[in-house]
């Protein structure tokens, strides 16, 4: 342990200042960037996570009106609450021949 501080006992004051200051520099900015990281990342799922009830509204929509039988019920709040269909739509994607 006395050689551990007889080695740290031989730096500069200079060079212990620079280095604690470079320390404090990249500490400050790993700091602010993690912060700003995961207040994009919250915002940026938020945002996902409407667009994504969006999309499945018009989806759900476009449904209704293609499968006979279906009802789409819709909140107070204008948005999707339920999807209910007793059929099944038919296939669009075309069959292949054999090859």
């Amino acid at each position: 342990m006395r050689k551990l501080f007889a080695a740290f006992g031989n730096i500069k004051m200079t060079t212990t200042i620079a280095a604690l200051v470079l320390i404090g520099i990249i500490g400050s900015i790993a700091v602010v960037s993690g912060a700003i990281y995961m207040s994009l990342h919250a915002q940026s799922m938020a945002d996902s996570k409407v667009q994504q009830e969006t999309n499945l509204a018009v989806a759900a929509t476009i449904l209704e009106r293609r499968i006979s039988g279906s009802v789409l019920n819709w909140t107070e709040e204008g948005t999707m609450d339920a999807f209910q269909s007793w059929a099944v739509p038919p296939s669009t994607i075309p069959k292949s021949s054999t090859r």
